[in-house]
């Protein structure tokens, strides 16, 4: 669960980005609201609002690059917000809860369609357009990945934690899938930015943890 002060600095980031849009504030709460209640949820050990948080401050190193920020922000928020471990379809799904809100709010169709091709992006296996956006939330969505080994290890745990119902052996089977996957890639990050900071390290702590899982 997040601290209380770390939620009110959530809170305040997205009165900001709603208020930037003309989304009144009595439209926009309860919508923070829903996100709260969705991200910090029973069982979500790391898709959850910090996870928000951390992708938002790793998009922000390259918000000057961005095409639309605006999209990329509101991708970010909404990305993860229908989460089932194991779904096909958390990332459909989750644009399609993204396209009702912002619908709502008598958005431009054009930064709808944005915000949802964004967030279809972030599925591991999703279709990858040539657009500098994608590129931004993709790296900055696995992040993590790159992080310091310990980091990294919380963040294999946290996924084990919310994959609770799954047996030890599917579990290791599933999830050295997904890690071969990822070293099969010629790059994990698109961006040189971050492909420069972070690509080793990501891939020393994707080849640790498979060798951890037995493989």
């Amino acid at each position: 669960m997040m601290q209380d002060v770390d939620l009110l600095k959530m809170q305040a980031r997205w009165r900001t980005l709603t208020g930037a849009l003309g989304v009144d504030a009595a439209a926009a709460q309860p919508v923070f609201a829903e996100l709260v209640a969705q991200y910090e949820g029973n069982g979500r050990a790391y898709h959850n609002l910090t996870h928000v948080r951390q992708v938002l401050a790793s998009a922000m190193e390259l918000a000057d690059e961005a095409v639309d920020w605006t999209a990329v922000q509101l991708a970010i928020w909404f990305h993860d917000v229908v989460y089932v471990p194991g779904a096909p379809d958390n990332e459909s799904q989750s644009a399609r809860f993204a396209r009702r809100i912002l619908h709502g709010w008598q958005l431009p169709d054009e930064l709808i369609d944005a915000v949802e091709q964004l967030i279809l992006a972030t599925a591991l296996n999703g279709t990858i357009p040539d657009h500098p956006d994608v590129s931004l939330i993709q790296d900055a969505d696995i992040a993590t990945l790159g992080w310091p080994p310990d980091a990294y290890r919380r963040y294999a745990q946290a996924i084990r934690r919310e994959f609770a119902h799954v047996p030890e052996e599917a579990y290791r089977h599933g999830r050295s899938q997904i890690l071969t996957y990822f070293l099969q890639q010629e790059r994990l990050y698109r961006t040189d930015h971050f492909f420069t900071r972070l690509e080793k390290p990501a891939r020393t702590n994707l080849q640790q943890e498979l060798m951890e899982l037995g493989n």
